[in-house]
């Protein structure tokens, strides 16, 4: 089975993260994928300090998950971080979500 990507873009939106990482990995799929990529476009500092501590906490909980956290030196706009999320995947498949998305139980 091929394993995918997800890839997740922000902005001034970890309010929303540690929802949307709960309901990846608390899906039935989550070991379909092994790496979350998440690119910020240059969200003010509290809230990038924000997502630190957020991926910090469920890369240590979910230890078979590459977790990878990176911030764009200025803000390039929704399209481009996306393009530039989707980029830095490893895997030939990629799920793009917004990161003020929630995966819902069927």
């Amino acid at each position: 089975m091929s394993k995918v990507s997800i890839a997740i873009p922000t902005f001034n939106s970890s309010k929303y993260v540690k929802e949307l990482l709960n309901s990846l990995l608390n899906t039935t799929n989550k070991y379909s994928f092994n790496e979350i990529i998440i690119n910020d476009d240059n969200s003010e500092s509290d809230d990038f300090k924000n997502l630190i501590n957020i991926v910090n906490s469920f890369s240590s909980k979910f230890t078979e998950i590459s977790f990878e956290l990176s911030q764009n030196k200025k803000n390039l706009g929704g399209f481009i971080n996306k393009y530039n999320t989707v980029k830095k995947c490893n895997n030939m498949i990629v799920y793009q979500i917004d990161s003020d998305n929630i995966i819902k139980k069927s």
